[in-house]
């Protein structure tokens, strides 16, 4: 298996990792159980369809070797890991339970306004990396 295979396969199964931690995550910080999960949602179906077209474009790219570098692959690698770590980052602050101070931050506790800042954090990199392929 060539190099570029392998490169485009690794990117495609962080995009999938990213997309069920994703469902995870939000459903885990907002006190709801997995069973509740419904496709019929928004904010679900809009991660489903990214993931498609990610997949999709991976796919399409491997036809296309010859724009395909090392250095490409290795960038996507990269930013790919990237925006896997915010979710880490609010996995933790969940499992650890940090005690934040009562401070408030436009009418909103920080302990709500920091992991969103970090969900706009891995989609902003997902994003980046999707109109990468």
């Amino acid at each position: 298996m060539s190099t570029q295979i392998k490169n485009i396969l690794i990117v495609s199964s962080i995009a999938v990792v990213n997309t069920f931690l994703l469902f995870f995550v939000k459903y885990y910080q907002n006190n709801l159980s997995i069973s509740e999960f419904s496709l019929s949602k928004t904010g679900n179906i809009l991660s489903i369809f990214l993931l498609i077209v990610f997949v999709v474009g991976a796919l399409l790219l491997l036809q296309k070797k010859e724009s395909f570098n090392l250095l490409k692959s290795r960038v996507l690698i990269t930013f790919s890991v990237l925006y896997l770590l915010p979710l880490f980052v609010i996995i933790v602050f969940n499992f650890v339970d940090f005690k934040f101070a009562d401070e408030f931050l436009f009418g909103y506790p920080l302990k709500k306004i920091i992991p969103a800042i970090l969900f706009v954090f891995n989609q902003a990199f997902f994003l980046f990396v999707l109109f990468l392929i």
